[in-house]
Parts: structure tokens; C-alpha cells; sequence
């Protein structure tokens, strides 16, 4: 397939042009003062509140929590450095030191300064896959590896864990070894398939029946998306009920690429979703309602996510939009422009070059990234068990940071 290009998504750790510090010196005046540190290729200006604000002695700062101990409230009248001789630096050792007018002395290393101030190019060494990925990210939980699962969830958004006991009870044990669960109104742990004896308490959502489901993430009508999605088949279809996982960041990469207009629209155009349940046609809840009436919605996110140009998430479920508030304005050029983008990104979802089948066999759990790959299923016949849950991705990360490479310090 032509579009799909991948550019290199590797970054460089310090820029070039910051790589040794000359001089430093100030220049502005009151609050507009700055410290510029002069490099063979480029300058560095930091503000003085920013460098006041970011003195790390044991005066304003706590090194056994990691916490400033500043309140933020006189971040300015602190931040003035005495007439003479207010700042000094020493080449050799790249070290800046600041005298300021309340008597305080503020030392800095132009590395810790570099890493706080510039925005490095922090592309992370993740791998961008299609359905031509060769070797599934696997790791086994005979003898589970953390540090291994967590580079293999970082750079592929997806991994799964072999050699498991084929029972709800082991699948959450090993869910809780590895991060909290998300809980939500779905339960803390779910066990369902289409034999009617775990459809009890399921919840009016299509994943408990057997047609096909396209690709979509989980939750985008919560404002806290689940993190990471989890599922383990207990007991396989008879024919069909495959996993299909997409590459949501990859997608996103080629859209950006081929559609920069209509990247930009769903970058910058918050879709409401919503979860109904017990709802009637006129938006009322049925008073005879048996199961528990929910309505739930998030209004605020687009689409793709960003953090300047990094994709930071993709949030896509054409099945849980909700209806589109047009707005005072009734710019029908505008809403026109939206479902441009939106079809043409799902377009590129939906092409099978992206699709990546897998066929869930009990024992095996999979572990999936709902911050960036969608998942689907093709339709079923015969009952099928499930169980799984939702983790926590901040409780993931939080542990896996400790144990990742460097490279992947943004994550």
C-alpha cells in the first residue's frame, strides 16, 4: 500500500546546537529578565522567575518527596538577582549560579537546565505496525518479566501473556500484578459470553452479542478513558469471534501525512459521546427500566490528541457518538468539514493493510493500549466465554518508568 510510509520515529537525546554552554548573561528588565546562555550554535534565554521557580536547593526544594515546597504566591519579588555580580558562570564545570536579592543562591547545570527548558525532539522509539507484523509482542507467565512486558506494551501498544490458567480468578491475579484495575460501571472484573448465564448483569452494549464489531477504543463517552483494555477467551466460538487489533497512532501518522487539513479538524474539534441505558426514543428514562439507568457522556475531546505534534491518543467509537451539536453559528461548512475528516480517518481505520488478526485461544491474555490501538471482532457462531477488564495506564507507566530505557522517559 503507497501510503503507508513510516517516518523515522527515532529522537535525538540533547540537540545539537545545545551541546556546551560559553556564557551566560542577563537581559530585559523587571519582570521580563532573563538569563541567556550562550552556545556555540544557539542561545538559551530562561526567565528569572522560571529559574527561581525551578531552584532545586533544600530551601525550595523537598528531595525526599520530589515536591517544591513553594506556594506560588511571590514567585516575582523572589525572582531579582542583586545589582552586582548577580549571576556567574563557570564554563568548566557548565555551572550557573544566581545571586538573588533576598540573599538566596541558586546554582544550575546547564544539562538539568537543557532538560527541564528545551523541548527536545521527543519522538519515542515506538514501532508502528500493519497486519504484516511478523512477531507478536508475547511475553510468558511462567516466568513473567516485567521490565520485558512493559518495552514490549511501550513500543507496540499491545502485548500478550502465555501460559496462563484458563480462569477468571488467574487472569485478575495476574491483572492486579501488573497495574490497578480501572473500575467503572461495567464491574471491576467482567466474566461474559452469550450462554445467558453470564449475560445476567451485563450491561446494553454490543459486545455481548456475536456480530461483528469494527475497530474502535473503549470509553470515549468517560471522561477518564480506560487506559488499557483487557480480555482473556476462556472458551473459543465455535467458528469466527476473531481479536482485530489496528494501529491507531499509525494510522493517525499517514492521515496526518496525506490529510494535514483533516488531521488538523479532528485534532481541534471536541465529538461528544454518550452511554444510554434505560433511555427511551424521547431522551426520558423508562420508569420500568429493570436494570440500573445510566447516562454517561464526555464533551470535551477530539478525536486525535495531541501534545504539540505528538500524538498522545486516539479517541474513536463511531458507535457511541452522540447526537452532533451544531451550535449557534449553524456553520454548515463547518460540520460538513468535520464529517469529511471524520469518514476519510475511518476510511483508513476500516483498510484491511492496517487489520491484525489474532485468534484468542484460553490461556493467553492480551493487554491493549486504549490510548492507541483499536480493536474489533468478527462476528461468531456457538457460545463463547470472555472475562477481563480495564487497567489503570497511569499505574502502568508510573511502575514501567522506573524499568524502560531512557528513550522512552516521555512515554
Amino acid at each position: 500500500m503507497s501510503l503507508i510510509k513510516f517516518r523515522s520515529i527515532f529522537g535525538s537525546q540533547i540537540c545539537r546546537q545545545f551541546h556546551h554552554c560559553t556564557n551566560a548573561f542577563i537581559n530585559g528588565e523587571s519582570k521580563w529578565a532573563y538569563v541567556e546562555l550562550k552556545f556555540a550554535k544557539d542561545t538559551l534565554k530562561l526567565p528569572l522567575v522560571w529559574l527561581r521557580d525551578h531552584c532545586r536547593s533544600e530551601a525550595c526544594y523537598n528531595w525526599q518527596t520530589n515536591q517544591r515546597k513553594s506556594t506560588a504566591q511571590n514567585l516575582f519579588d523572589h525572582a531579582k538577582v542583586v545589582e552586582k555580580n548577580g549571576i556567574s558562570f563557570n564554563e568548566n564545570e557548565q555551572l550557573l549560579k544566581i545571586r538573588w536579592k533576598d540573599g538566596h543562591i541558586s546554582e544550575f547545570k546547564t544539562e538539568e537546565l537543557l532538560q527541564w527548558a528545551v523541548q527536545l525532539t521527543d519522538l519515542l522509539p515506538l514501532e508502528y505496525w500493519t497486519r504484516h507484523l511478523r512477531n507478536i509482542p508475547t511475553v510468558s507467565k511462567t516466568a513473567f518479566n516485567f521490565s520485558k512486558f512493559s518495552l514490549l506494551f511501550a513500543k507496540y501498544g499491545f502485548v500478550t501473556v502465555g501460559n496462563v490458567e484458563d480462569t477468571a480468578e488467574a487472569t485478575k491475579e495476574l491483572c492486579l500484578s501488573i497495574a490497578p484495575i480501572h473500575d467503572t460501571f461495567f464491574g471491576d472484573f467482567w466474566v461474559f459470553g452469550t450462554d445467558g448465564e453470564e449475560s445476567k448483569e451485563e450491561r446494553d452494549d454490543t459486545a455481548y452479542g456475536n456480530e461483528a464489531i469494527g475497530p474502535h477504543t473503549d470509553g470515549t463517552y468517560l471522561s477518564q478513558t480506560p487506559g488499557i483494555q483487557v480480555f482473556h477467551c476462556l472458551q473459543p466460538a465455535e467458528s469466527g469471534g476473531d481479536t482485530v487489533l489496528v494501529d491507531g497512532f499509525a494510522v493517525a501518522d499517514i492521515f496526518r501525512r496525506n490529510f494535514p487539513e483533516y488531521f488538523k479538524i479532528l485534532a481541534e474539534t471536541p465529538i461528544e459521546h454518550h452511554y444510554l441505558e434505560g433511555v427511551d426514543r424521547d431522551g426520558t428514562f423508562k420508569a420500568d427500566s429493570s436494570k440500573i439507568q445510566l447516562h454517561s457522556r464526555s464533551i470535551f475531546e477530539p478525536v486525535i490528541k495531541l501534545y504539540k505534534d505528538r500524538i498522545l491518543q486516539v479517541r474513536f467509537n463511531p458507535y457511541d457518538r452522540a447526537p452532533m451539536n451544531l451550535g449557534t453559528e449553524n456553520d454548515i461548512k463547518k460540520v460538513i468539514n468535520f464529517y469529511e475528516a471524520y469518514e476519510a480517518f475511518s476510511k483508513l481505520i476500516h483498510n484491511p493493510e492496517f487489520a491484525l488478526n489474532l485468534s484468542l485461544k484460553p490461556g493467553t491474555v492480551i493487554f491493549i493500549d486504549n490510548f492507541r490501538v483499536l480493536h474489533a471482532r468478527t462476528s461468531f457462531k456457538g457460545a463463547r466465554k470472555m472475562c477481563g477488564c480495564y487497567l489503570s495506564r497511569d499505574g502502568l507507566l508510573a511502575k514501567a518508568r522506573t524499568v524502560l530505557p531512557s528513550s522512552f522517559k516521555h512515554i
